[in-house]
């Protein structure tokens, strides 16, 4: 073989290896990229967005779902939790992860209030991350936007202002409650206290659909004091009380200017000092 063929030889056999090469790389590729994928790229737990009621009626707990199975071993950790505690306290809202979920099979955030007693709730919102982990040490974080809507009780605080009578004097007002939504009833309880005070002759009566409140003061006594049921139209109910005065005005005391404590005093010596007389 001349030196000439050889190369020839040599240069087509190179240029088949290479076409070989070319042809069989993106299937090696394509497996060394598969081999490369974590269960973290393979799986999609996720949580929808949640919006639900304080009292939880009507609505359903924010539950973990996912594309397909997951795998045994999966394990998932709510990030963000407040120190001491197994659960996170955002503003007017806590909530915690847990494994036994209502209609799903790896767990829900079990979602509760902390609206204030004494204050008007007003709804809330958070957002809450979970930490994946899979059997394979590859990880995630998936949210979910939480927002809690307070009961018709919470949002709003139904009230009578403190309503005086004139002492000793029979006569007859009529009381408008403040800060309720249409729909509201309200009613009188009849306990003990509501006894004792009509006993005394006071008299009361309710609209129930309004809250327009009638009392009758009877000219004696001071003070009356009754309980008034409110029922909202998500049917939460608030207990208020509603207070009576009869009270006397007040009378001016008669003001007596002060006196010179010099005035009373007995002057001596007026003629003027005696020093220097014989």
């Amino acid at each position: 073989m001349s030196r000439k063929t050889r190369a020839l030889t040599l240069l087509t056999a190179a240029a088949l290896a290479l076409g070989n090469a070319t042809a069989i790389a993106p299937t090696n590729a394509t497996a060394v990229e598969s081999q490369q994928q974590t269960m973290a790229d393979i799986y999609q737990p996720y949580v929808l967005d949640w919006t639900g009621r304080s009292d939880r009626s009507a609505s359903s707990l924010p539950t973990i779902r996912s594309n397909e199975l997951l795998p045994s071993g999966t394990k998932f950790t709510l990030l963000d939790k407040t120190p001491g505690y197994n659960s996170r306290h955002d503003g007017d809202m806590w909530y915690t992860y847990s494994e036994i979920g209502l209609g799903s099979r790896y767990g829900a955030i079990f979602v509760y209030d902390k609206f204030s007693d004494s204050a008007k709730a007003k709804t809330a919102t958070s957002t809450a991350r979970l930490l994946v982990q899979y059997p394979d040490a590859s990880s995630e974080i998936i949210t979910a936007k939480l927002t809690m809507i307070p009961t018709d009780s919470q949002a709003y605080f139904t009230s009578y202002d403190p309503a005086p009578f004139e002492f000793e004097i029979a006569s007859e007002a009529q009381f408008a409650p403040k800060d309720f939504p249409d729909g509201t009833s309200f009613g009188i309880i009849e306990d003990e206290l509501f006894s004792k005070h009509t006993e005394e002759g006071w008299k009361f009566a309710i609209d129930r659909s309004t809250g327009l409140l009638t009392v009758a003061y009877p000219g004696t006594g001071t003070v009356a004091q009754i309980r008034i049921t409110v029922i909202y139209p998500d049917q939460t109910a608030r207990t208020v009380t509603a207070e009576f005065l009869a009270q006397a005005e007040p009378v001016d005391e008669p003001v007596i200017p002060p006196t010179d404590e010099w005035e009373d005093s007995p002057i001596t010596n007026v003629g003027g000092s005696s020093f220097g007389s014989s």
